[in-house]
């Protein structure tokens, strides 16, 4: 298993009360303390905006061989582990003003996180738009939420197309 999500919720404990709404699209930092060094990623929040209706986030985190922070969030975090975060940010999100209603989304691993959440947002029946994703991925057991994404496609094939490309010698998969 190369990628791991996660659910975030508000911590009870703290001045923060409810999570922020987002934007399908949008990404929060993480703030990470490793053995005394500060370390600041930002990770795409992979679930729908309606689920912070729900009191939570989901971000997607793909495993680095070598990744410093990666590493340490597989091997240290559990359920009721505290973190700190910004709050959604960032323009990758559908704007009627300035984007067609017909989107091609290109991504490649765990870049899918962003298209998750906005076929998600689709599917909800509150966002508009028809998307078209081109996703490209090393092997077939790194293509991340494939079953949900297909799932998806197939109750709304006007609205949410999937589009798999594979850089792998043998593929299994049909199409």
């Amino acid at each position: 298993k190369s990628s791991q999500t996660f659910r975030l919720i508000a911590d009870p404990e703290s001045k923060t009360k409810k999570l922020a709404y987002f934007r399908a699209g949008q990404y929060i930092s993480l703030k990470v303390n490793i053995n005394g060094y500060s370390i600041t990623r930002p990770y795409t929040i992979s679930s729908s905006p309606t689920d912070v209706t729900r009191g939570f986030y989901e971000i997607t985190i793909k495993k680095e061989e070598n990744g410093f922070l990666t590493n340490y969030i597989w091997e240290n975090w559990n359920e009721g582990t505290k973190i700190l975060s910004s709050g959604p940010e960032g323009f990758f999100y559908y704007q009627p003003v300035r984007d067609s209603k017909n989107i091609v989304g290109i991504a490649g691993g765990s870049g899918i996180t962003s298209f998750r959440s906005i076929a998600k947002e689709i599917a909800e029946g509150n966002l508009d738009i028809n998307l078209t994703i081109l996703y490209g991925c090393a092997d077939e057991e790194d293509i991340l939420f494939y079953e949900e994404l297909k799932d998806l496609e197939s109750k709304f094939p006007t609205k949410i197309k999937l589009v798999i490309a594979l850089s792998c010698e043998e593929i299994t998969m049909e199409g």
